[in-house]
């Protein structure tokens, strides 16, 4: 929701589609990297969690802040953020096999819940804003499960907030 409405200020209406569908190609690239290297993102999985916050707001900015720079640029720039949250996604589906079930529940209820939410957030607080809110959840998530706070409720928490962004 928020990068159709990001591109529709910036780009033609064509061009959206091709700009979120190769940004979406991140998720993909992701779980690639994912399958090559699912020990590493799976260990690390706290500290890939605060990447992906950061590169989503990072990218997001460097979106909204700098001038038009082409088609390409902008779809290069939302694809980081993609290929750090499917290769976390797809390294936890991968290395909790016995809990697929519940993970998948979680990313269709958040996707569902981010769905639901985005424009109504998106109307109150402004494109942005939400996007640092979102951020800032995930960051905050990340640092609670790095400094061993780590609750029910923070899982689930992290179960329907990744799958939102």
């Amino acid at each position: 929701m928020f990068l159709s409405r990001i591109f529709s200020a910036i780009l033609d209406y064509n061009y959206v589609f091709l700009a979120i569908s190769l940004a979406t190609l991140g998720v993909g690239l992701g779980g690639y990297l994912a399958y090559k290297w699912s020990g590493f993102i799976y260990r690390f999985r706290s500290e890939w969690l605060g990447l992906f916050a950061l590169l989503l707001i990072v990218f997001v900015f460097a979106m909204y802040a700098l001038p038009y720079l082409g088609i390409w640029s902008y779809a290069a720039m939302a694809l980081v953020p993609f290929l750090a949250g499917g290769s976390l996604l797809a390294a936890i589906v991968q290395r909790q096999r016995d809990w697929i079930h519940a993970i998948y529940f979680s990313d269709l209820a958040g996707a569902g819940i981010g769905a639901g939410c985005s424009v109504w957030l998106m109307n109150i607080f402004g494109p942005m804003q939400t996007i640092s809110l979102l951020s800032a959840a995930l960051w905050m998530v990340s640092s609670a499960f790095l400094a061993g706070i780590v609750t029910k409720r923070l899982k689930v928490f992290y179960g329907v907030t990744l799958p939102c962004c």
